[in-house]
């Protein structure tokens, strides 16, 4: 279960997670504090996301983890890079979808002809 506590601007939010595991493990929830920021010159996005306490009450039998610290770096050129990639892949994945569904003579409903 997750969900967004409080939006504080279109920069900065806190978030709640839970950490469901299966037995013996128990499981864990936390509350993150979300920021992020941009370098102007160079576009770079970083996204920091440290553990806070005490915002909300600890739920009893949930463990609450009270320290994490979560930072990405996103670099434009790398992440257009990944999104390029990512599509290509689809799009192949798609093609090899479709032939085999041609191959069992199969139409499929999202595709007209």
């Amino acid at each position: 279960m997750a969900h967004l506590i409080k939006r504080l601007s279109p920069r900065g939010l806190y978030y709640y997670t839970e950490v469901i595991v299966s037995a013996p493990c128990q499981t864990h929830d936390y509350v993150v504090h979300i920021m992020v920021s941009q370098y102007p010159k160079t576009n770079i996005i970083t996204v920091s996301a440290p553990c806070v306490t005490n915002f909300m009450p600890n739920k009893e039998i949930i463990a609450r983890i009270t320290h994490s610290i979560g930072k990405w770096t996103i670099i434009p050129w790398f992440t257009n890079l990944f999104a390029t990639q990512g599509l290509m892949e689809a799009f192949q994945r798609l093609k090899i979808y479709l032939q085999q569904l041609q191959a069992k003579n199969i139409k499929a409903g999202f595709v007209q002809d």
